[in-house]
């Protein structure tokens, strides 16, 4: 655990999970596991966030989706939510690290990150991903997180 701070009920209206194109094989899979939680009122991506401000007619005064100042201008129209950010990095071999980091946008405060290593003897899901979504919906519930450190599969 790296950082942890409260889950604010405000949360639940609104997730965007900002993926990144280098890891664009799993972004449809977190997208899903995160709206999956049933947590959320909305988990959104870039595109369907940009069709967002462009439904409630907010383009002059948010710029952008893809930084946290044009995300921090987004929470002032429609009210408070949370950033995902999750990465996935390569380290070689078969090792791999991920981790979520969220971010509240009316802040821009880290308010939660966790990461995760693992052996990919075969596939990543239960090994590096559970634990951390796991981690993640325990946050959201206020449970206390049992994870992260060096987890490989069986």
């Amino acid at each position: 655990m790296e950082v942890q701070s409260p889950f604010l009920s405000s949360y639940t209206k609104l997730l965007y999970v900002m993926t990144d194109s280098k890891i664009d094989s799993y972004n449809d899979f977190f997208i899903k596991t995160f709206a999956d939680m049933g947590t959320f009122s909305a988990v959104d991506n870039k595109s369907n966030l940009e069709a967002l401000v462009i439904q409630r007619n907010l383009t002059d005064k948010v710029s952008n989706v893809s930084d946290l100042v044009g995300l921090n201008r987004l929470s002032k129209e429609i009210g408070p939510f949370a950033i995902v950010e999750p990465s996935v990095i390569f380290l070689g071999g078969f090792q791999f690290k991920a981790s979520l980091k969220v971010t509240d946008a009316s802040t821009g405060q880290v308010v939660f990150k966790v990461t995760n290593t693992a052996t990919n003897w075969a596939g990543l899901d239960k090994p590096l991903f559970y634990p951390l979504f796991n981690a993640f919906l325990d946050w959201t519930k206020g449970r206390p997180i049992k994870i992260v450190g060096q987890r490989e599969s069986q």
